[in-house]
């Protein structure tokens, strides 16, 4: 590693200076160059352990408390999302277990840079990818980095039909990158004269791992209506409006194609203002929405650190003051983890095999789920690997080790506190 792993401002220093060449893309790379210092160091210093250059055994000699802190809560991510059970129970394990958004984004962000660095096709990681941690971005609102994990898994999965897929977009009429800049400075020329102003208008191409997904469901390509799409990004949502009123004015817009998410949110909070119009016959989506719609939409759960800084930053320049930043991280988080959760706790044996049993229950409860000779026979419990009462609770998440002895027996006291109706039977049917 090329910083002091002592010195937190170095590493980041470092760290900013590698993302520039990182082999994500470069929204994804500008965003993580967005993070505080302590996120920046622990990234630095996961590319290195990686990379095989440092030892995870000098991670408690490394910098500060909160840079070692986010580098276990990466590396607790990467076991977690090995444990043998379905994708959408790690998905829960994962986001029960990590208190601090920022170390999934950078646990995904290191995944993307991995997947989009292979010098040769990696199917198995690249399908992992497709299951585990794109579905992840999605869950937590990572759009951006969902679609880079989606763009390089698909590359490593199915090579041929990446290929494919890029050369049928290739053949459509006025899909290139150069013809959706042309619609883009339309759009922006016929706002300008309408006197919408203050907006940026981008254009995109549909990613090919989404396209790909509708022509193999049993679509045409010419069925596609968002192949080509146009981002209206307004300082205002009455700005939106105006913008939305004037691409209805010049262009026919599509029957069944309009969506209002800034008047009725979805349920994730997305906000924007969705139509089809016919450009010269051809349909073209336009999204439009206000720059905190879009961070937010965009990174989700990390755009209060994204849209923080752009704002400090525009209106230092400006004299403006800033708007309400989006929702704040830890608090997105916490409502996702109580959705995806509920009233479960997760523990996991140090085999690997995951149980889960309700809220509040105790290692009384995990013995007796394992086996009832387990459960008889228990005397001591070990809580990712640190000793634990056997009638105190379990942790939302954790890995369990139950010893035995022989020569026990229940307890009538764990009668008390144990959770399961397994447990308050087997105890009972001893005595």
């Amino acid at each position: 590693m090329s910083a002091n792993p002592t010195d937190p401002g170095r590493a980041g220093a470092a760290s900013q200076e590698s993302l520039a060449a990182s082999p994500t893309g470069s929204s994804v790379a500008l965003a993580l160059s967005q993070l505080g210092p302590e996120a920046i160091a622990a990234l630095d210093f996961l590319r290195s352990l990686d990379e095989g250059t440092i030892g995870r055994d000098e991670l408690e000699g490394y910098a500060t408390g909160p840079v070692r802190v986010l580098v276990a809560a990466v590396l607790r991510i990467r076991e977690l999302a090995s444990v043998e059970t379905s994708v959408a129970r790690r998905h829960k394990l994962i986001v029960a277990a990590t208190p601090d958004p920022q170390a999934i984004l950078v646990a995904l962000a290191l995944r993307a840079e991995r997947i989009s660095s292979l010098s040769e096709p990696d199917e198995a990681l690249g399908r992992e990818t497709l299951e585990m941690h794109a579905p992840l971005a999605h869950r937590l609102g990572l759009t951006v980095l969902k679609g880079e994990l989606e763009e390089a898994a698909f590359r490593n999965v199915d090579p041929l039909g990446h290929a494919r897929t890029a050369e049928a977009v290739h053949r459509v009429p006025g899909s290139g990158h150069v013809d959706v800049g042309r619609l883009s400075a339309r759009l922006a020329g016929v706002l300008s004269r309408a006197d919408v102003v203050d907006v940026e208008v981008t254009g995109r191409r549909k990613s090919l791992y989404s396209l790909h997904r509708k022509l193999t469901s049993g679509r045409a390509l010419d069925e596609v209506m968002d192949l080509v799409g146009l981002r209206v990004v307004c300082a205002t949502v009455d700005q939106c409006y105006l913008a939305l009123a004037e691409i209805h004015r010049v262009w026919p817009n599509v029957r069944g194609r309009f969506k209002d998410f800034i008047a009725v949110p979805s349920a994730n909070g997305y906000r924007s203002v969705h139509t089809t119009v016919l450009i010269d016959t051809r349909p073209v989506e336009v999204q439009i929405r206000t720059e905190e719609m879009h961070v937010q939409a965009e990174w989700g759960v990390a755009a209060h650190w994204l849209y923080k800084h752009g704002a400090e930053a525009t209106n230092m320049s400006s004299g403006m003051q800033p708007p309400a930043a989006p929702t704040d991280p830890i608090e997105a988080l916490d409502r996702l983890r109580s959705e995806l959760v509920g009233e479960e706790v997760f523990a996991i044996t140090p085999v690997g095999r995951l149980l889960q049993l309700p809220a509040g229950a105790t290692p009384v409860d995990f013995a007796y789920a394992i086996h009832t000779e387990v459960g008889h026979r228990c005397t001591l419990a070990k809580v990712d690997g640190k000793l634990h009462r056997l009638n105190a609770p379990l942790p939302t998440v954790s890995t369990v080790e139950i010893v035995t002895s022989d020569r026990a027996g229940p307890n009538r006291e764990w009668l008390m506190s144990v959770k399961t109706g397994r447990a308050a039977t087997k105890i009972r049917a001893w005595f």
